[in-house]
């Protein structure tokens, strides 16, 4: 870990703007896959903006830290707010929340502010758990307490601009009662619960389809077994 000085030019280059802009970054980078990026002796595993400047976050080869890990590691809450941390590797996590509707199971689809239409998800903060991180933004974007269903975790992989490695955790959770959904306006333009082929038809990714036909194999086969 070192402040910015010696490497102020080559960090400026990686992030293809100027460091002390407030405006989100991402490392300009034209592989196909995340490279690795060496600074030091030792390769870049994300960076803090913070009030003073920006501080790049180092380590060692074969070091996945997300944006947690690397909050805690530097202690980012010692430093003058406000903060922000882009790492090299993003965990998140969230779940798929289904209910019992009067004609069917149904699931929770929700449609970004940015656009894509998925679940309930976001990044992890420090000292949560996988499942305290899905939690608290099944609450934070939807309002709903959802019961996590046991035995039923499912990971997506990809990559964001090229740049960052997006490591995503979904959970199966139950609402059990007609809890209104109340949006977090910020974050979620539209979020409706809908029956299993129409949550099919409006999701934007494929692998986010494939985890909600998991989902619902977990079910039955759930349902066949108490039956």
């Amino acid at each position: 870990m070192i402040k910015i000085g010696q490497v102020q030019r080559q960090l400026r280059a990686l992030l293809g703007q100027s460091v002390e802009t407030d405006q989100e970054k991402y490392l300009q980078l034209e592989e196909e896959r995340v490279p690795t990026i060496s600074l030091g002796g030792k390769v870049l595993l994300g960076y803090m903006e913070y009030a003073d400047g920006v501080l790049a976050i180092l380590g060692r080869e074969g070091d996945r830290s997300d944006q947690a890990d690397l909050a805690r590691r530097i202690r980012a809450d010692q430093y003058p707010g406000p903060t922000r941390i882009t790492a090299r590797y993003e965990l998140s996590c969230g779940a798929i929340v289904y209910r019992n509707g009067k004609k069917g199971r149904e699931y929770l689809v929700i449609r970004a502010v940015k656009g894509h239409t998925g679940f309930p998800k976001g990044h992890r903060e420090v000292g949560e758990t996988l499942i305290q991180n899905a939690m608290r933004e099944i609450k934070e974007e939807t309002g709903l307490t959802p019961k996590i269903i046991p035995g039923f975790r499912r990971e997506s992989h990809y990559v964001v601009d090229k740049t960052i490695e997006k490591r995503v955790i979904y959970f199966l959770a139950h609402q059990e009662d007609d809890q209104q959904v109340v949006l977090q306006k910020e974050e979620v333009a539209v979020g409706h619960f809908m029956p299993f082929h129409q949550a099919m038809s409006v999701l934007s990714y494929p692998r986010d389809r494939n985890i909600l036909v998991g989902a619902e194999s977990f079910i039955k086969k759930k349902e066949k077994n108490k039956a």
